[in-house]
């Protein structure tokens, strides 16, 4: 083999490795998916809450003018 050839060949063998390695395992995945799904529960629950903070002051609103 030419000294071109091993360099090449090389190359494709760190590649190889590098992409073996490089991703997050299956428990890492697991980890992030289930703290974006905290995350989006965290956010759906805060934008009831504002929802339902502006419904009770039109409530309040709507009752002091039927005063």
């Amino acid at each position: 083999m030419t000294r071109a050839t091993w360099i090449v060949a090389i190359l494709c063998a760190l590649a190889v490795i590098a992409g073996a390695l490089g991703g997050p395992s299956d428990t890492e995945a697991a980890a992030d998916t289930a703290a974006n799904l905290r995350d989006a529960q965290q956010q759906a629950r805060a934008e009831w809450r504002a929802e339902l903070k502006h419904a009770q002051a039109l409530a309040l609103l709507a009752a002091s003018g039927n005063k």
